[in-house]
């Protein structure tokens, strides 16, 4: 049971912390803090702009004031709370009665309301911004996000080295033509 989810990778993770940048040029430290706490929450479901809109549109301030301060409050508990079972086994030891049912957790378990991410961004402008940027998608660990840097940075140095060795046989090969001709004369 591989989980098929829409995850947040490294383009997508940069543009984010691009569009913060841009948005408070001035006070990097609070780009900082909304990347950091939003690693926090990984395997959590970030609401797309349209569900945003959906949780929080036709509530007066008062109302959306109380249910940040609600979200808020929750939010160190969701933190602490186990990541997404990837498991095939234990869903068959829930199947077959071993486990309880609640020992899987299961995507559907896993989604920030727009309250949620308000309240983690402390600014309604950057809750906005990173449902822009990654709405829909899945935040992941930091070491998912450095694993795939590192590839990456592989990939391109393997790139780089053949591109180097087919230059020097280029080179080789050209160097050897004309002086094969200027003997042959």
């Amino acid at each position: 049971m591989m989980l098929a989810l829409d995850l947040v990778l490294l383009d997508a993770w940069c543009n984010l912390e691009e569009r913060l940048a841009r948005q408070y040029p001035k006070s990097s430290w609070r780009q900082q803090h909304i990347l950091k706490l939003l690693l926090r929450l990984a395997w959590w479901r970030i609401p797309t702009t349209a569900e945003a809109w959906d949780e929080t549109g036709g509530l007066s301030r008062h109302g959306l004031a109380r249910r940040r301060r609600q979200a808020s409050a929750e939010l160190d508990m969701m933190a602490s709370l186990p990541a997404l079972t990837r498991d095939p086994v234990l869903q068959h030891q829930v199947n077959f009665g071993i486990l309880p049912a609640t020992a899987i957790v299961r995507p559907d378990d896993r989604h920030l309301t727009f309250c949620h991410l308000w309240a983690l961004c402390d600014r309604r402008v950057a809750a906005d911004l990173v449902c822009n940027a990654i709405g829909g998608r899945w935040l992941v660990p930091l070491t998912v996000l450095e694993d795939e840097l590192r590839q990456r940075d592989d990939d391109i140095a393997v790139e780089q080295l053949q591109d180097a060795q087919a230059n020097a046989q280029r080179r080789r090969t050209e160097t050897i033509g004309p002086q094969a001709i200027a003997i042959m004369l």
